[in-house]
């Protein structure tokens, strides 16, 4: 396949399963830009495949909220606003409750979150806002990834590929550059605390402050909506 993101390798997996990889790198690198239009017919001229893989792979995308299907019209690449990061920041609070809680009766060997707390340690010298951001959401996906649970990480993982395109369209505060390593340093410790006394409710409010924060007016202005 012409354009294969391992180019002079030989790639064993299905043609549309490589189509969505390399749609999916152009959308979280950027190179695609929210609200921009992906043809499957253009792809597919590109990529040297028939225009079936192609829509395949952009069904794939649709499901996993990385791209939107309009009626006679082409895919667009997601563009999320405020109040669509607001829901983003629900969902994934609801999901990394659910791994704390797993990972609390459980028991479950946190010594990974270790390497990821480096990461954000070496992100944070660089000074870079986008290693930082893609170190903080590692750490959040390994909380994920030691449930083992197959669906909780998917649900996750496209969660983040979502706030990922977000990242691309973004500067943070400076506050939020500065605090990473010790937000996440305490974090961590109140899991190994939770994990002590069986209670991952102080863990949890902890997360809730975190993950929301000074989203929590608009996350009354969605209910409101919602109406």
């Amino acid at each position: 396949m012409a354009g294969s993101a391992n180019d002079g390798v030989i790639d064993s997996r299905p043609i549309a399963d490589q189509v969505h990889t390399i749609i999916r790198e152009r959308i979280l690198s950027g190179q695609l830009a929210g609200g921009a239009p992906v043809k499957d017919s253009v792809l597919a001229t590109e990529l040297g495949v028939s225009r079936a893989p192609v829509r395949q792979a952009l069904d794939r995308l649709a499901l996993s909220g990385l791209v939107i299907k309009l009626p006679n019209k082409p895919c667009r690449v997601v563009s999320i606003d405020r109040e669509s990061l607001s829901e983003l920041q629900l969902l994934r609070f609801a999901d990394e409750s659910a791994a704390i809680y797993f990972l609390v009766a459980n028991h479950s060997d946190l010594s990974p979150l270790q390497d990821r707390l480096e990461a954000i340690d070496h992100a944070s010298e660089s000074g870079r806002w986008t290693q930082i951001a893609q170190a903080d959401l590692a750490f959040h996906r390994e909380v994920v990834a030691l449930t083992g649970l197959p669906r909780l990480i998917s649900r996750i993982d496209d969660i983040f590929d979502q706030v990922r395109t977000w990242l691309n369209s973004t500067d943070p505060p400076e506050l939020i550059v500065s605090t990473q390593l010790q937000r996440h340093v305490e974090l961590t410790e109140l899991l190994l605390e939770a994990q002590r006394t069986r209670d991952p409710r102080p863990a949890i409010t902890a997360w809730e402050a975190h993950i929301l924060g000074d989203r929590r007016e608009q996350l009354a202005s969605l209910r409101a909506t919602a109406r």
